[in-house]
């Protein structure tokens, strides 16, 4: 609706004179539509008079409102708005009527005189209960009003949310909606929820089945007594085993060393003779060599032996194909020369540890200087681990195969005496292990160095497009570092001088740290520090990580604690060994008596924990001991016995033999294996 115009009021000028005679006439229309008509023969005698005759004009419209001149210029309008209003009027008086009759009608109202007082008065009371009870459904009204505003808003936002999820998940639903239709009539589970335990918890019938299929009779028929019989279990990939099983070609035989991966095994007898064992043999085949091993690894397409004098010779792999595999010459006691199976690195100190990554060799000499080897003789993969004299940022310089390299600034230090001077002094360290592409060592002071690749945080440095590649070896921790560190983990407050490094460790992305911490004033604490890739729980953390580049305590392996009844005390469990494989370690715990008992952590796809089972673990556990002869004589086929054994690792959990004698008089221990997928369990002599 348009608003009241602004009207432009003139009024004549007022004058006592009498107006001046005009000629013609003029004709106006004021805003009541009145014709005034003035004469010009028309004279005022005074003021009084005029103003008595005056009229005030409306100059630009002739009326006030729009709606004033709408009944003007369409009488059909017209008509249609009286209609309206007297029919609103017609509406309003007949519910007002309806309202006086159902008042009138009122029982209260019965017997009294109308118009009387008491009528009246009564009939003024109905009046107000009745504007009350209106009043109360225009509130009850109103609420239901806001309580459907709210419903409706409410499926609205579950409307707009439900069309978002069917739209951000169309692709799954599609596919479940499908695939109810494709695989119609297939049953998935008889489990239909979680409220029906009976249903959803495996039994001892599913382990047993699962037991009877995997423990063929070839398999049953190697069992024999582990505290009598020695020889060499072998579960994982090797033999798809997800339980421990022997080869009997190794039984009544003492082991010094064991190394299994994929369908490869090799294996140092007591006496130093070195056998392998790969696809297409029947049995372990012995490699004929003329000097005593003490130790074998295997890196590149070359199985290489640490020998009891200290040197390392290699051969090819019996399962590998090499066309330039140089062996050494050597001369005989008439001085001609023998063609030999076997090379040789050249070093100047005899060696005291060899640790193998995919392309490369970690040596320690006897006195404490590190080496770096590279075993692929064609293409290797160079993330650093070779030193800074080959760096991956230079492609220049081909690396040497099978050629010791002295990394020279990690094995020299500058020394600076008290007057000033400087002078240049041997490094000596103490414990080396090798990566798939790195390298970790300690030194005597017990500071920690890593060189290589670092794409999990494996060297301990934290993450950076600057710090994938570390071709340069660095400290990365310090005792200062394990005080720190292990603050939180220990009950008193750390001395740095308290720490010591037992030794390291590493798998394939992943690097692990064995500490020794002694105050006087409590119990000795052995502590695993773990970084590096733990996607498969590797690292003991009870957590999955991509990538941890700051050690963390396995906090698993701390306060346990037994009663020692020699001493009459409880005492601290220590650690007695770590034995790290590619994506899975052992942790042998140094408890009290012959048995120490084992723990597993990581990846355990291919059955390589010897538990029965493929689920990985994030935290050490347990595992079940071996098969004995009693677990499967005259129950082969139910298997009853061995299913409760494998359940139950509480009272039968795996613990290796410490210091004991065997029926041939010979003091054995017994040592488990971690390797690439798979794990082995041998005898060594005491």
């Amino acid at each position: 609706m348009l608003s009241r115009s602004r009207l432009v009021v003139r009024t004549l000028p007022i004058s006592r004179r009498v107006l001046p005679k005009t000629s013609g006439s003029i004709r106006y229309v004021s805003s009541n539509n009145k014709e005034v008509k003035d004469d010009s023969d028309s004279k005022f005698d005074s003021i009084d008079e005029f103003n008595k005759h005056r009229v005030q004009y409306n100059f630009g419209h002739n009326f006030n409102e729009l709606e004033d001149l709408e009944p003007i210029t369409n009488p059909d309008v017209k008509r249609e708005v009286e209609t309206k209003q007297q029919n609103s009027i017609n509406l309003d008086d007949e519910m007002m009527q309806n309202v006086n009759t159902m008042l009138e009608q009122d029982p209260r109202l019965a017997g009294l005189k109308p118009g009387s007082a008491k009528y009246k008065e009564i009939l003024h009371y109905l009046h107000e209960e009745f504007q009350k009870q209106q009043q109360k459904e225009r509130k009850r009204w109103e609420f239901n009003e806001r309580m459907r505003g709210v419903l409706l808003g409410a499926v609205a936002v579950v409307g707009i949310l439900s069309a978002h999820q069917i739209f951000m998940n169309y692709e799954y639903l599609k596919n479940k909606i499908m695939a109810n239709i494709t695989y119609k009539g297939v049953d998935e589970s008889k489990a239909k929820d979680m409220a029906s335990p009976e249903l959803n918890t495996k039994k001892a019938s599913n382990l047993k089945d699962a037991l009877s299929n995997e423990l063929h009779e070839s398999i049953l028929e190697t069992v024999q007594d582990s505290k009598q019989v020695p020889g060499l279990y072998v579960f994982g990939s090797h033999n798809s085993q997800k339980l421990p099983a022997r080869i009997p070609f190794f039984d009544n035989m003492l082991l010094k060393d064991v190394y299994v991966s994929g369908d490869y095994l090799a294996a140092v007898n007591d006496a130093g003779k070195v056998y392998e064992l790969y696809k297409g043999l029947q049995e372990p085949q012995l490699v004929n060599l003329p000097f005593k091993v003490q130790s074998i690894g295997a890196s590149g397409p070359f199985l290489y032996f640490l020998t009891n004098k200290g040197q390392v010779n290699y051969i090819p792999r019996g399962d590998q194909k090499v066309t330039n595999f140089l062996p050494t010459s050597t001369r005989n006691w008439i001085g001609l020369l023998k063609q030999t199976k076997y090379a040789t690195l050249s070093t100047q100190d005899p060696i005291k540890q060899m640790s193998t990554g995919k392309d490369h060799l970690t040596l320690l000499t006897t006195q404490g200087k590190i080496l770096i080897v590279n075993s692929n003789p064609t293409n290797p993969e160079n993330y650093g681990q070779f030193g800074p004299a080959y760096s991956p940022y230079d492609k220049s310089k081909a690396i040497p195969f099978n050629q010791p390299i002295d990394i020279t600034l990690l094995n020299n230090e500058i020394v600076i005496r008290k007057d000033g001077t400087k002078f240049i002094q041997p490094r000596v360290f103490s414990s080396i292990a090798a990566g798939q592409h790195f390298n970790i060592a300690s030194d005597q002071s017990g500071n920690i160095w890593t060189w290589g690749k670092n794409l999990s945080g494996q060297c301990g440095v934290e993450l950076s497009e600057t710090t994938e590649l570390r071709p340069i070896p660095k400290v990365v921790l310090t005792k200062e570092d394990f005080k720190r560190i292990c603050r939180s983990s220990l009950d008193a407050n750390p001395n740095t001088e308290e720490f010591s490094v037992r030794e390291v460790f590493a798998g394939d992305e992943s690097s692990y740290i064995l500490l020794n911490y002694a105050d006087g004033r409590q119990k000795e604490q052995d502590i695993v520090l773990s970084f590096g890739n733990g996607i498969n729980g590797q690292l003991g953390g009870n957590r999955y990580l991509h990538v941890c580049s700051k050690p963390q305590v396995m906090k698993s392996l701390l306060g346990l604690t037994e009663y020692d009844e020699v001493r009459g005390k409880s005492v601290n469990i220590g650690i007695k060994d770590l034995n790290v494989g590619n994506k899975h370690l052992f942790v042998t715990l140094d408890t009290v008596g012959e048995m120490k008992d084992v723990l597993a952590v990581g990846e355990n796809e291919h059955g390589q924990f010897g538990n029965g089972k493929r689920v990985k673990s994030s935290k050490p556990l347990q595992i079940p001991k071996l098969i004995e002869p009693e677990d499967v004589e005259n129950n082969r086929g139910s298997m009853n016995k061995l299913v409760k054994k494998i359940n139950d690792i509480v009272t039968n959990r795996l613990s290796m033999l410490h210091d004991h004698k065997l029926p041939s008089g010979a003091n054995v221990e017994q040592v488990i294996v971690a390797s690439d997928d798979a794990s082995a369990i041998f005898y060594r002599r005491k």
